[in-house]
């Protein structure tokens, strides 16, 4: 299947599982509309499809405009990669990008942060250090949900206030928590003995914590506080704070893991907590 030959070439180049799946959900759509519109090719239907099928199948009415946008991207990525597989041309070239307004993730005020921070609590002690030092690596030091999620007991150096961080696809680094480091002794001194191979963050069950789970509970404590959070705009939060606070562009974006550019701009950093590689499409929840 076409479809399956092109996933494969995007985990050779190293692309997020989060990128991936989304990419292979967007070209089963398209393969399903070029079946449907009754288009043949060999190969995949997809691959007799001309500019015009592509921008039918973007521009249908129940698609916002940014949703057009993404699926175009994925069907590019796609052509580019099957003009060289296939020797065939790329439909895309004379489709326009739908123009729209990103969405501007809003960001919380230090009196949000304190409400979030308040209504972290419950009657399991652990489980309450663990979500606290959970959500200051995020609004705090800008950690990624997957990254949080990866951590190992022997990632911490908290003598020198930073973790080992692996990110997909990216060279390993080490980032400074400093500001998170009160919350973490606090979880390590209320759970059990772990070894360095241990997952830092685990669930009742003494499993890794999963990336929906901390979305999950996340999402709880901002509607125990009233507040509108979630791991993408507390992160959002802590990049406007660095900005704000005059922060070089480049030291924040090698402190995030950001691939930098000569003409990175204030903008691109803070839409970086765009691009998360976690989101909607994540595994079934582990119980906590």
């Amino acid at each position: 299947m076409v479809v399956n030959a092109f996933v494969q070439s995007l985990q050779k180049r190293y692309r997020s599982p989060y990128t991936i799946k989304c990419y292979k959900y967007d070209l089963e759509d398209f393969e399903r509309f070029c079946e449907r519109q009754g288009i043949t090719h060999p190969v995949s239907p997809m691959l007799g499809a001309s500019g015009e099928h592509v921008k039918a199948f973007i521009e249908r009415p129940d698609l916002k405009e940014s949703t057009q946008a993404r699926k175009l991207t994925s069907i590019r990525t796609f052509y580019r990669w099957a003009a060289s597989e296939y020797s065939i041309e790329n439909s895309t070239t004379t489709v326009k990008t739908p123009k729209f307004i990103p969405t501007k993730r809003s960001c919380l005020t230090p009196t949000d942060v304190a409400k979030l921070f308040e209504n972290i609590k419950g009657d399991n002690v652990l489980l309450t250090s663990r979500d606290k030092a959970i959500c200051s690596l995020i609004v705090n030091c800008g950690m990624r949900v997957n990254e949080i999620e990866s951590l190992d007991v022997e990632d911490l150096d908290l003598d020198n206030g930073r973790v080992r961080v692996n990110t997909f696809g990216k060279p390993e680094r080490w980032m400074n928590v400093s500001a998170a480091i009160p919350h973490l002794i606090d979880y390590l001194q209320t759970r059990n003995e772990a070894c360095g191979h241990d997952p830092l963050f685990v669930n009742k069950h003494n499993g890794r914590l999963n990336p929906r789970s901390i979305r999950r509970k996340v999402g709880k404590y901002a509607e125990m506080a009233g507040i509108n959070a979630n791991p993408r705009n507390l992160r959002h939060t802590y990049v406007k704070g660095r900005l704000d606070a005059g922060d070089d562009v480049n030291e924040l974006t090698s402190h995030l893991g950001q691939q930098l550019t000569p003409s990175l701009s204030v903008y691109e950093v803070e839409q970086c907590t765009r691009r998360e590689s976690g989101g909607c499409h994540g595994s079934k929840d582990q119980q906590e």
